[in-house]
């Protein structure tokens, strides 16, 4: 049983609801404000989940599809249509060859997992011993 991601349902900023695959419209049900450990975000829903012949495809819950937006969802969206265009694909498959190793060698044969020093000063003091220690590897 696949499900729809996130991604598959349009939302519209102006409206302020999502569209599904199907052409229903998700209007917004609820906002959540957060809290420390968790992000503030609004909940969309349609009630014409329970009629739908694509339920199945689309979610497993008995109440119908429920989408979460979060404040960073509009530079996720941003990105994925910034994507479609060639141009910025062909830019993003050199950075992936330039940049994408390195980041990968600070991390597993570096072990730059997490910063181990507290506040801004430290850790830009430990990230520019990593990238001394990679130059000089690579000198």
């Amino acid at each position: 049983m696949s499900s729809y991601p996130k991604s598959h349902f349009q939302y519209d900023p102006e409206q302020d609801h999502y569209r599904c695959p199907q052409g229903e419209l998700l209007t917004c049900q609820s906002r959540y404000k957060g809290n420390a450990t968790s992000p503030a975000y609004r909940l969309y829903a349609s009630e014409a989940c329970g009629r739908c012949n694509h339920k199945d495809q689309c979610t497993r819950s008995a109440k119908g599809r429920r989408i979460k937006r979060y404040a960073s969802d509009g530079a996720k969206d941003a990105l994925r249509q910034k994507m479609q265009q060639p141009a910025a694909r062909e830019h993003y498959v050199k950075r992936q060859g330039m940049v994408e190793p390195v980041f990968s060698h600070l991390r597993y044969q570096q072990g730059l997992n997490r910063f181990r020093r507290k506040g801004l000063a430290g850790v830009r003091v430990e990230f520019s011993l990593h990238a001394l220690a990679y130059n000089l590897s690579r000198a």
